[in-house]
């Protein structure tokens, strides 16, 4: 790799973490890059444990990534590919005890590895076929491991590539299949990084992955660890002047108040504030339930019920918006101070006459909501199958909409907000 390309501690320059508005002009974003085996491996759990939609075509889905990151591209915005740096990091130390020492012995670890969590979970996997879901063939998901590592061998070579599956499909107790939602794991709100604390055991090793990447390109001092509760970054972003941070099925408001206190006092330096968007039945139910519930999981996040088109401007899901409270968070000597103020939807209103662009639950489901704002009047909105919402955003003469088409990676959860992280918008 070309390492004047790479942000290192050597060459970071002015470049900065400054997150302070999701509608200004993006300059630099993180994605993790293509998946391979280890979302492979994923679609042999019962999708309760992959925390996937629905079961998707890995080869075709890395098509999709590649499309997608050349899309965002040419808006001139500088793209960091994590796994492009995680490898290089791989092969700065030695090849751990017990790992493949080729590529037939990575080959067929990764097939052993997924019989071995399809006859744990087979029992699982039978029980949401009976309510609709998928039938899942084993041997047909697995024939395509070979072609998945030879991809990751023509791309990396043969050391990179056996050290990346091995990372990421053998050497954890369940495959680390959602580590291409880059947004997930960290957020960067104002000039630090806040990074997160999963909800659920198979996403909680990605965190400390990522955490790695940072330090690596020197980003360490802006870094900011969530201990108390769970908070993840899909449910925070800017917006003129307010730091929304959802509150529900994956962020507790215990991670919220924490990162009001960690980060509060230098956001209101800038004129922002902090309001916690609050789903109080999902926000109880998820303390006491052992997995997901398909609800839970339609609103996950902040980012998939809502996201700003422009100023007064926004795109939004308006059952769920308007069930949502907001709590005013303000630090005092006493500690957080939390003030119920409305519903999402009444603030909405209130703040600048703000419009909604009110989105139907079908095109939620289908991530209308879920899209990456260049800052430039250009959204990138997942799927091209949406023309409804397409149409009623470009009616408006303010905002243009792309499209990637990327329906085999909606499979696992999470659409093109989902899968980057801004780190620069200025």
């Amino acid at each position: 790799m070309d390492k004047d390309k790479l942000r290192t501690k050597e060459n970071l320059g002015e470049s900065k973490v400054a997150v302070f508005n999701e509608l200004d002009r993006l300059q630099e974003v993180v994605v993790w890059g293509e998946p391979s085996c280890e979302a492979l491996l994923g679609q042999l759990l019962p999708l309760k444990e992959s925390l996937f939609f629905s079961r998707y075509n890995v080869a075709e889905a890395r098509i999709e990534h590649a499309r997608m990151q050349a899309m965002i591209e040419t808006h001139g915005v500088k793209v960091l590919r994590f796994k492009d740096i995680y490898a290089d990091m791989l092969m700065q130390s030695s090849l751990p005890a017990g790992a493949p020492q080729d590529v037939a012995e990575l080959s067929a670890r990764i097939k052993e590895r997924g019989w071995e969590l399809y006859r744990l979970y087979e029992t699982d996997i039978h029980e949401e076929e009976k309510f609709g879901r998928e039938i899942v063939n084993p041997e047909e998901v697995l024939s395509n491991v070979q072609n998945l590592i030879d991809s990751d061998v023509a791309k990396y070579g043969v050391g990179k590539a056996i050290r990346l599956n091995y990372e990421l499909s053998l050497a954890q107790e369940k495959p680390i299949a959602n580590i291409i939602f880059a947004r997930d794991q960290s957020n960067a709100l104002g000039d630090k990084i806040v990074m997160s604390n999963m909800r659920w055991g198979i996403r909680k090793p990605e965190v400390a992955i990522y955490r790695s990447i940072y330090e690596y390109l020197g980003f360490g001092e802006n870094l900011v660890d969530v201990t108390e509760g769970t908070f993840e970054g899909g449910d925070a972003m800017i917006v003129d002047g307010i730091c929304y941070i959802g509150v529900g099925a994956r962020t507790s408001m215990e991670a919220v108040e924490e990162v009001a206190r960690k980060i509060g006092e230098g956001l209101n330096d800038n004129g922002i504030s902090i309001v916690a968007v609050v789903n109080e039945k999902h926000a109880k139910e998820s303390a006491m339930y052992k997995s997901p519930t398909d609800e839970h999981m339609s609103v996950m996040h902040l980012d998939t019920f809502w996201g700003p088109l422009a100023t007064g401007l926004s795109l939004g899901l308006s059952s769920e918006i308007d069930k949502r409270k907001i709590f005013v968070l303000k630090n005092n000597s006493r500690g957080v101070e939390k003030t119920e103020v409305c519903n999402f939807g009444d603030f909405l209103r209130l703040r600048n006459e703000t419009e909604l662009l009110a989105i139907l639950p079908e095109e939620q489901e289908s991530y209308a909501s879920n899209f990456l704002n260049m800052g430039n009047g250009t959204i990138i909105s997942p799927l091209e199958k949406n023309i409804r919402v397409k149409e009623m955003i470009e009616k408006n003469g303010v905002v243009k909409v792309e499209s990637p088409n990327i329906s085999q990676l909606v499979g696992g959860y999470g659409a093109v907000h989902c899968m980057t992280a801004s780190i620069k918008r200025g």
